[in-house]
């Protein structure tokens, strides 16, 4: 089950629970990066910088592959996706 790390971050901090995943790619967070989530003990969703720009990476899956219904179908789902997409924009 995903656990937030970092409750207060824009991105992680509407929610406390996330549904269900039904995979995840295994990475390794850089070195200043910032872990948000984490499944299995596992980096899931990780903030960092590359030159000038913000970037974050979703280990797991938007769309039906790895996103189980209930996570496709979450209230908190278009609030997840635009707090992303609003923090990493310049």
């Amino acid at each position: 089950k995903a656990v937030n790390t970092a409750v207060e971050h824009i991105i992680t901090q509407p929610f406390s629970e996330w549904p269900p995943l039904l995979g995840y790619n295994k990475l390794i967070a850089k070195e200043n990066s910032q872990v948000l989530a984490e499944i299995n003990g596992d980096p899931l969703l990780v903030m960092g910088t590359y030159h000038k720009g913000k970037v974050c990476c979703f280990a797991s899956d938007c769309s039906p592959h790895w996103g189980s219904p209930q996570f496709l179908q979450w209230e908190q789902y278009a609030t997840f996706w635009c707090n992303v997409l609003h923090t990493i924009k310049k």
